[in-house]
């Protein structure tokens, strides 16, 4: 029988296997713990002794001063106020022309929100939900042409755009 390298069964001498190479690998990271362990220790802060005190003098400052403060100035009294009227803004006619174009237009008017000041809904019989504002033709809707407070609902009826207005 020929002789065997040192490495082990049909390896060659200076090979390691996966066994050895994981033994090798665990142990030099316990090393290199090791090590930063120590040299943590040595600089460690919690042993440094604190450097001794030295006694300091004692200075006394006495201060007089005399203020006199101002007498407390009277509030004025609220005057009564009238509650303000309801703004109001003009409601143009957009028969004929795009739901979103009448949510722009109260916008511009003064509604604070064109889209809440509406109330869209389908004059087709079918029943469906206006959603998409600018699929819809305005067929009428009320008020029109009229100054309204900005906190009014403008009641929309509508239809898709390529279907007759009833």
């Amino acid at each position: 029988m020929p002789p065997q390298p040192q490495g082990g069964l049909n390896k060659p001498g200076g090979q390691l296997n996966a066994k050895h190479k994981t033994i090798l690998g665990c142990g030099g990271m316990l090393a290199a713990f090791l090590v930063v362990g120590m040299i943590a220790a040595a600089v460690s802060p919690s042993e440094a002794k604190p450097a001794a005190a030295k006694p300091v003098p004692a200075v006394t400052v006495t201060a007089t001063a005399t203020v006199t403060a101002p007498p407390p100035a009277k509030a004025p009294k609220p005057s009564p106020t009238k509650p303000a009227a309801p703004q109001k803004a003009r409601v143009p006619d957009m028969t004929g022309k795009s739901g979103d174009l009448l949510v722009e237009a109260l916008q511009k008017a003064g509604f604070t929100d064109g889209y809440r000041a509406t109330s869209f809904h389908d004059v087709s019989g079918q029943g469906r939900t206006v959603f998409l504002l600018t699929n819809w033709q305005i067929c009428d809707q009320d008020p029109k042409n009229k100054t309204v407070p900005v906190t009014a609902k403008i009641s929309v009826g509508a239809v898709k755009f390529g279907e007759t207005c009833p």
